[in-house]
């Protein structure tokens, strides 16, 4: 959202986002309230008002701006399926802990709060589908991955495992991660022709 009167300060925007994301922490999102942002980060109750239009929004930027730190899309091999395996485990890593239970309070705003939800999507789930999807496009074209399932049903399908565990406080851990990872990935993978028999 653009701030209407003086331009943002940097340093007062940090402070806002750090104390949200240690209010978050401490309460979680039914608890927080922008007086207790105000009080914890010095700013004025009438800059966080300019801001933002509510909690769930400025909850989302804080949780954002942490994501954005724990979670690397900076590719790591030329291989598209293990490079996705890889994106995977690293969300579903950071879903442990505060983050996690930061994002489903969050989901469940959304439930109640058509603007959260609005953010939700398009600060959260729009860009990082425009991130992956031209990961799963690179293993379609070199056929690692299977031509007959489009990039949005594969996000979809390994997403919804993951946001599944998030909302029902399960945790996605080692175990669950090879386990339920590893059967998503390999279904997603191309069927590897057997080699041709030796000629008579």
């Amino acid at each position: 959202m653009a701030p209407v009167g003086r331009p943002r300060s940097d340093a007062s925007h940090a402070a806002i986002l750090k104390a949200t994301y240690e209010l978050l922490q401490e309460e979680g999102l039914a608890r927080l309230t922008l007086d207790k942002v105000a009080s914890r980060s010095g700013a004025s109750r009438s800059t966080l008002y300019r801001w933002w239009p509510s909690r769930g929004a400025i909850a989302m930027e804080a949780t954002l701006d942490t994501i954005n730190r724990e979670m690397s899309l900076e590719p790591m091999s030329d291989n598209a399926l293990a490079e996705y395996r890889r994106l995977l485990k690293s969300v579903a890593k950071a879903m442990r802990g505060s983050t996690g239970r930061i994002l489903a309070g969050i989901l469940a705003e959304c439930q109640r709060d058509p603007e959260t939800l609005r953010l939700f999507r398009e600060k959260l789930v729009a860009p990082r589908r425009a991130e992956v999807i031209p990961l799963l496009e690179r293993g379609i074209a070199d056929g690692s991955i299977r031509a007959d399932v489009t990039p949005h049903t594969i996000l979809d399908m390994t997403f919804g495992a993951i946001f599944h565990q998030l909302l029902l406080h399960i945790p996605t851990d080692d175990a669950w991660m090879d386990g339920v990872i590893g059967i998503l990935v390999n279904g997603i993978a191309a069927p590897v022709s057997p080699p041709s028999p030796p000629a008579a």
